[in-house]
């Protein structure tokens, strides 16, 4: 990266313009970093809600001896 910035350059660069440059450079490579840890983000959200959308309710199992059964079970 920081080669393409200085290929446009004619004459050596000055320590401020070095410091300039790298300052951006570092500035720019932020803030890609940044979108791409928000894309992998947002890719792992759509798998977890993709994998949401199949967990089922938990029903209570069946009691199948009739005396230890709930009353309204019985009616």
């Amino acid at each position: 990266m920081m080669q393409k910035a200085m290929a446009g350059l004619t004459s050596k660069p000055s320590a401020d313009e070095l410091n300039t440059l790298k300052q951006q450079v570092i500035a720019q490579g932020t803030v890609e970093g940044i979108n791409d840890s928000f894309l992998v983000s947002v890719g792992i959200i759509i798998v977890a809600l993709v994998l949401a959308l199949f967990i089922k309710r938990a029903k209570p199992a069946a009691d199948k001896d009739p005396e230890t059964a709930p009353q309204a079970a019985k009616a």
